[in-house]
């Protein structure tokens, strides 16, 4: 399936290269010369446009859906992939929205101003379905801790905080807009890092029609829950708490650290903007340790790093702690420095993947935990490939700059656009054992080897 998807996005591309040609200003002046002209000559040229766009879009779902090793004789796998194609349908649309002119109408109002709210509306509707549409084959948790055999860890939080974005306060605030635009959201990032160092799992919302995507999902009753949630943490290697403070959040947290030792559990703490301190409060109150997760104010930045990378944004902290059970912290920092700066352009797809991996692997050292660097996707690599061959995206995703740098340097020769796809070719040839030794992480670090 993956070599007809291939095959797809390439008629697409030929396709995509004669409209273009088509097209001797822009899109729209070409679409309006078309107009005034009359005829078949709109209808044929927006007929071919629709055929590209829907054999892209086809030709990456059958990769996904390859890489995935989904089925499609499955009516909720062929639904999820139906959902997914009007969500891309829809990104599209917006991206087209978007090159729209400026100028004005009969009533005095801007085509910009009348085009930027549509872009941006069908870009989140596109993004919405398409994670819709994703959610139809996650699989539930039993059925992979029935083919992982390694300790799992566990996830416990407040169904109110499944959400895109559990970050509040002013910045917060600017996060939960900025992820209607992005398909990753917090939990996703966080399951990537944990699934690598056991199956990710959590309890679902009872009820919910769809599970959210990161954590695997349990479903369990009323009425056994809490017994379901006292044996998970038994197995767990580590249960991470997203701090909410519900009811119910509390018994499991008091549960955790009664019944497995404290360097086993790491709590997430999101900024909550004036209620964080309040509920560091509580927390620290209920571990026995006073002011124990204030911790000193960064070092004012100098001209030139914040001129690169901004002001310091607090995302929260994640607690950790020592076996006799006081706690460390490590702060949760949007873009602080180069090195997260650089794993964001690696993570474009959200804005947590970065400081999470950051702030994560100082945390796994100081818990003795192996840490494995992040995993680059097949999939993704493949459709980059595919698509954005002529600028080299994909040899940047792979880590490989040398050779990314000469395809965006020669993209004007059009050189790269074969090149692209002759990589794309042989990233649909390669199976994943092959691409994991290739551009895979060397090895597992032993961090206990390590200094801290």
């Amino acid at each position: 399936m993956a070599r007809l998807g291939l095959a797809a996005i390439g008629v697409a591309a030929l396709l995509g290269i004669y409209l273009s040609n088509q097209i001797p200003d822009s899109l729209w002046a070409a679409l309006l010369a078309r107009y005034e002209a009359g005829g078949t000559s709109l209808v044929s040229f927006l007929a071919l446009g629709a055929v590209a766009i829907n054999l892209f879009i086809a030709g990456a779902l059958a990769i996904i859906t390859d890489a995935r090793h989904l089925s499609l004789s499955n009516p909720r796998t062929r639904k999820g992939i139906a959902i997914m194609w009007i969500g891309a349908a829809a990104l599209t649309l917006g991206l087209l929205a978007a090159q729209a002119p400026t100028g004005r109408n009969d009533v005095l109002v801007e085509w910009v101003d009348a085009a930027a709210p549509v872009t941006f509306g069908l870009i989140a509707v596109g993004i919405l379905l398409v994670r819709t549409g994703w959610k139809h084959d996650v699989r539930g948790a039993h059925d992979v801790l029935a083919t992982d055999t390694r300790p799992p860890v566990i996830y416990l939080r407040s169904f109110q905080d499944d959400v895109r974005s559990p970050i509040g306060g002013g910045f917060g605030l600017w996060l939960k807009v900025l992820m209607w635009f992005q398909p990753i959201s917090f939990e996703q990032e966080l399951a990537a890092i944990m699934n690598r160092l056991g199956p990710f799992v959590a309890i679902g919302k009872p009820g919910e029609k769809l599970p959210e995507l990161g954590a695997n999902r349990f479903y369990f009753r009323d009425d056994e829950w809490q017994e379901r949630v006292a044996e998970l943490v038994q197995r767990a290697r580590l249960t991470i708490i997203l701090y909410g403070g519900t009811a119910n959040l509390w018994w499991e947290i008091d549960h955790v650290f009664r019944s497995v030792t404290p360097d086993r559990v790491v709590l997430v703490i999101p900024e909550r903007g004036k209620r964080t301190r309040q509920m560091e409060e509580q927390v620290e109150e209920r571990l026995g340790f006073p002011g124990a997760l204030i911790v000193d104010a960064p070092k004012k930045r100098t001209l030139i790093p914040s001129l690169l990378f901004g002001k310091e944004r607090p995302l929260g902290k994640i607690v950790y702690f020592s076996p006799d059970g006081r706690p460390h912290v490590q702060p949760l920092i949007f873009v602080p420095n180069t090195r997260p700066s650089l794993a964001l352009l690696r993570t474009a797809f959200s804005a947590y993947g970065g400081p999470l991996d950051s702030a994560f692997e100082t945390v796994f050292a100081a818990l003795h935990l192996p840490w494995t660097p992040a995993m680059p996707s097949r999939t993704i690599a493949i459709v980059l490939a595919a698509t954005f061959g002529l600028f080299g995206l994909h040899l940047w995703y792979l880590g490989d700059r040398g050779r990314a740098a000469k395809y965006l340097k020669y993209c004007w020769t059009m050189g790269p656009l074969v090149l692209g796809i002759r990589d794309a070719v042989r990233l649909v040839l390669m199976d994943q054992a092959e691409f994991e030794r290739r551009h895979g992480p060397a090895a597992t670090v032993p961090v206990a080897a390590r200094s801290h």
